[in-house]
Formats: C-alpha cells, sequence, structure tokens
C-alpha cells in the first residue's frame, strides 16, 4: 500500500514545481520536479519488487513489451519531445517559454498522460495484479489532476501562444485530425 501513496502523492512536488516556474523561482521547480519524479519511480520500483513472478508467463511477454514501450514513449513525451525548434525559440516574448506543437504535442497538449496510462494499464495485464490495476487507477488521475492543473494555471501564463494551442488540439484524447497532424509532423 505504502508505494501506492507514494506514487500517488509524487504529483504534489510536480505541481509545486510549476507554481514555483509561475512565480519564477526555477531553481526550487527543477528540484521539486525531480523529487516528484524521483518518488513516483521509487514507488514503480517497489510495486515490481513487491510483485510474484511465479505467475508470469509467455503470455506476460507481450504486455510487458508495450508497457516498455509506453515507457519509452512516456520518457520522450516529457522529456525530449517538449524541446521547440530554434526558430521558435528566436520568437518567443521575453520571460515565456516557447511552444511546443509538433509530434507527440500535436497528438494532444498532455500525451505523458497517455503513456503512463498505458504502462501500468499494460503492467496490470502482464502482472495481472490487484496492486498495479491500483496503480493504473491511482497514479492516473494523480497525472490527470496535476495536467488540468497545468493546462488552465500555469502554461497559459508560462508558455508563448498556449491559448491559441488548446484552441486547435484535444487536451487528452487525440482524435483523427489530431493523429494526421502529429504523424504529419514526424515527417
Amino acid at each position: 500500500m505504502l508505494p501506492l501513496l507514494i506514487g500517488t502523492f509524487s504529483f504534489v512536488p510536480m505541481a509545486a514545481a510549476d507554481y514555483f516556474c509561475l512565480h519564477n523561482r526555477a531553481r526550487r521547480a527543477g528540484v521539486l520536479f525531480a523529487i516528484g519524479c524521483g518518488l513516483l519511480c521509487a514507488s514503480t520500483l517497489r510495486l515490481l519488487w513487491e510483485s510474484s513472478w511465479e505467475g508470469l508467463g509467455w503470455i506476460s511477454a507481450i504486455p510487458m513489451g508495450l508497457a516498455f514501450v509506453s515507457l519509452l514513449l512516456l520518457v520522450y513525451s516529457v522529456f525530449f519531445a517538449v524541446k521547440p525548434r530554434q526558430e521558435d525559440q528566436s520568437a518567443c516574448p521575453e520571460g515565456m517559454r516557447p511552444l511546443a506543437c509538433r509530434g507527440m504535442y500535436a497528438l494532444c497538449r498532455h500525451p505523458g498522460v497517455l503513456w503512463l496510462a498505458g504502462f501500468y494499464g499494460f503492467m496490470a495485464i502482464a502482472w495481472r495484479s490487484r496492486q498495479w490495476l491500483l496503480a493504473l487507477l491511482l497514479f492516473t488521475l494523480g497525472d490527470v489532476l496535476y495536467v488540468f492543473y497545468q493546462d488552465r494555471c500555469v502554461f497559459p501564463h508560462t508558455i508563448d501562444r498556449y491559448r491559441e494551442y488548446r484552441k486547435t488540439t484535444p487536451f487528452l484524447v487525440p482524435t483523427a485530425s489530431s493523429i494526421k497532424k502529429a504523424l504529419a509532423s514526424f515527417k
């Protein structure tokens, strides 16, 4: 139960990090975001440690592989896909971050939530475990609340052209047109 509490709580320091970004305290923000990520990773590793390896068979390899792919997409979305092009950075007003709206961020405004839910969902299928199912529900709910706070309170004030981006890109659930736009932007 402790890993579930820690993982659910991990979104609090991440939200606090965004609060400090909003108030121009980037140094504190970086530390708090790292703490939140560390807590989520630690809780996930603890869930793995507590999981029973006896029930895993060859059939678990498919959802485990999909969980691994989801984890890679999550890391890519949160840490690498947010880097905008050079020309976007030069046109950005003072004190604002440039908008990343291509690739993953053309798919939806918060693709990390999709990949986080995918990771824990596939882990729940692979392990056939109540703990992993609860992790899926609690961590995804925590992440959704966190990105809702970002979307409404933080990003419109810290990211250039974010209000216009909200009008053209879905919040969490990709649409047919956003999928086409995302695929076209990878070319």
